[in-house]
């Protein structure tokens, strides 16, 4: 979905599906910007990004207007190197494709790794405490606020570096998932809990503790399924989920969605308290469905 100055940028095709663009009418806003709030859904909106800001370009060649691109979500973030030359490195000529777009500035957030924000050019990156602080304050009025002592839990040390600074989580305890791996296959053989110094924690360490496990994206979720089990083994009180950006398709898919079985409990009651992580807060970043009883979703269109 593509905005502009706030009014949505409608595609429609023509019969051999080429984009038939006939309805351009937006005009520079009050402060001489054209703001370009950009929320992936597919690739073909970047073809229509392409030609959006051509035609901005060509109508006001002869004035002094500025183009902003807010871009939440980095698509491509994920492919961020290449180990074998058979690997195409996407991100780096996706942020080829928009730097050549010569936008005055691109605004993103909570990128998967800092190589997006270095392959871009006049970026902003978003601070992220803005939409943090709704979970670990539960500023966002949900049922259930913490009634018991709070930790915060990262998935792997990863996670623990980005976000362990932040102003929203600094007065609360922090520990992390480090994974235990197979390296012949592969395959997670399961997980071990440590505290900010890399030690094991003591087995009674979160019984009756409140949690709140933070990390950037969810696809389908495995990891921070397999922490909430064992999060929940260790006696936890409650479990709670954020994710900045959470592919919603994936999340719920039946087959192959991980995460959901800790929200759902294998059920169609989306009440049911037996269920391991109570709730999830996420962006609208990249979920494309609604609020609802184990889902939350905070609006960060007008997070520049």
């Amino acid at each position: 979905m593509i905005k502009i100055n706030d009014k949505q940028f409608l595609t429609e095709h023509f019969p051999d599906g080429t984009q038939c663009l006939t309805k351009f009418d937006f005009s520079v806003n009050n402060e001489g910007t054209f703001d370009i709030f950009w929320k992936y859904a597919n690739d073909e909106e970047l073809i229509s990004l392409i030609y959006i800001v051509n035609h901005i370009r060509n109508g006001y060649a002869s004035k002094d207007v500025k183009i902003n691109l807010y871009m939440p979500y980095v698509p491509n973030a994920r492919m961020d190197r290449v180990k074998k030359p058979t690997e195409i490195f996407t991100l780096k000529y996706f942020c080829d494709i928009i730097n050549n777009l010569e936008f005055d500035k691109v605004t993103i957030l909570d990128p998967h790794s800092d190589v997006s924000a270095g392959l871009l050019n006049r970026v902003k990156v978003a601070d992220v405490n803005k939409v943090i602080k709704y979970p670990v304050y539960d500023e966002a009025a949900i049922a259930n606020r913490w009634d018991k002592e709070l930790i915060i839990f990262f998935p792997d040390a990863g996670a623990y570096k980005r976000y362990k600074d932040l102003d929203c989580v600094k007065e609360f305890r922090k520990i992390y998932g480090n994974k235990v791996r197979d390296w012949n296959t592969g395959k997670i053989l399961g997980l071990k809990i440590v505290d900010e110094n890399g030690e094991k924690l003591p087995d009674d360490a979160l019984k009756d503790k409140d949690i709140l496990m933070i990390d950037d994206i969810i696809s389908y979720g495995g990891t921070l399924y397999y922490s909430a089990l064992k999060i929940n083994e260790l006696g936890a009180n409650r479990i709670v989920a954020y994710a900045t950006h959470v592919e919603g398709d994936s999340l719920w898919d039946k087959d192959k969605g991980t995460f959901r079985k800790c929200l759902e409990d294998g059920s169609s009651d989306t009440s049911n308290k037996d269920a391991i992580v109570t709730l999830l807060y996420t962006t609208n970043s990249l979920y494309r469905f609604d609020s609802g009883n184990r889902v939350y979703v905070l609006n960060i269109e007008n997070l520049k």
